[in-house]
């Protein structure tokens, strides 16, 4: 299935049109028949009924790469989940997903998001994904052409030009901030463009960007031609890197099913316990799915760690909605959003319960 996925992509054919395709002949949430108003699951996460369900995924990354490992370790299949999985720009996706075209997607929180739940919108983030180890390499670089020969300083950033695969809107802009405001700025004072997380490596080293949000294996060739330095990490300690997020076909339809796609995600976290990336077991299996040869990986750093009890910190709405707040327009909505709306960890609860 990945092979063909990768053969749809070589042959040139955009991957959204791809997936509104496969949704509307096989999609999880379509009416297809692969489930019945009878669907259950039991306490091991495992449906009644062998159920589809439609993921996407930003890019094919550390951060998301548990998604891409039931081929090997098939925690999906046990359950009887036929995880189809797409690659999808957070932006596309997140339509398909209030549409109900798709099932879920992992990406990042973002004000596009809060905007569409105060909306009435039925999507919920229910769980969060990988967090950033202490020597973690994905974070916020700044171009070194940009520099002209200075040496890098805070305050230097004020009218210059960042990019992130989300734009001012994204969840990377939280640690971005954080940066800004040891020198008394905010984001209102850079410049951030949308551009795909491969175009930011390469607009880094060619000095069209000063800064950008980069994650692991991206960083190895900016560092090897030493192109671009890391100035700060993409989100603040015991921030999570992404969300799973969960659209009206798991929350209202069939939230039976959401509860085994999160046992499942569970499961799979627990094959990358430890030093993952450098394990001889699970290391190369690792750069596989991410189309990468198992050195690059290494070298690119540390993976995420995939805590089998993960939790959102305190006050993780209210951080992301005062760091928004410093781009005004940015949220369509005044106050703050109540976080039960945003925050549903009701799956999340319900398979930890059940994981002995």
């Amino acid at each position: 299935m990945n092979r063909w996925r990768s053969n749809l992509r070589r042959a040139g054919l955009p991957v959204l049109a791809v997936v509104v395709l496969a949704c509307a002949s096989a999609c999880g949430s379509a009416d297809n028949g692969t489930t019945s108003t009878a669907l259950t699951v039991d306490d091991t996460g495992k449906l009644s009924e062998l159920t589809k369900v439609t993921v996407t995924i930003p890019v094919k990354s550390t951060s998301t790469v548990p998604w891409l490992l039931d081929a090997e370790f098939g925690e999906f299949r046990k359950r009887n989940i036929d995880l189809d999985v797409q690659v999808v720009k957070s932006s596309d996706a997140m339509v398909l997903l209030a549409k109900g075209e798709i099932d879920a997607i992992q990406t990042g929180m973002s004000a596009g998001l809060m905007n569409a739940i105060n909306g009435g919108s039925d999507l919920r983030a229910v769980m969060p994904s990988g967090f950033e180890p202490d020597d973690g390499k994905s974070g916020w670089y700044v171009s070194t052409k940009s520099l002209g020969g200075k040496p890098f300083a805070v305050p230097a950033m004020k009218g210059q030009t960042f990019a992130s695969s989300q734009g001012a809107s994204g969840t990377t802009v939280l640690g971005l901030s954080e940066l800004l405001a040891t020198g008394n700025l905010t984001l209102a004072d850079v410049n951030i463009k949308t551009l795909a997380t491969p175009d930011i490596a390469t607009a880094l080293e060619n000095g069209a960007l000063f800064g950008g949000s980069v994650l692991i294996p991206f960083n190895v060739p900016l560092e090897e031609k030493k192109a671009a330095f890391r100035v700060a990490p993409n989100s603040p300690d015991g921030f999570p890197s992404g969300i799973v997020l969960f659209g009206p076909s798991l929350v209202k339809d069939k939230p039976v099913v959401g509860r085994a796609v999160v046992s499942a995600l569970l499961a799979t976290f627990g094959h990358l316990q430890g030093d993952h990336v450098n394990d001889p077991t699970t290391g190369p299996i690792v750069a596989k799915a991410l189309d990468q040869g198992w050195d690059t990986l290494k070298a690119a750093g540390p993976g995420k760690i995939w805590k089998l009890k993960p939790e959102f910190p305190a006050n993780y709405v209210g951080r992301y909605e005062s760091t928004w707040r410093q781009i005004p327009g940015t949220l369509s909505y005044a106050g703050s959003i109540d976080p039960a709306k945003v925050l549903d960890t009701s799956y999340l609860d319900w398979a930890l319960s059940r994981s002995g």
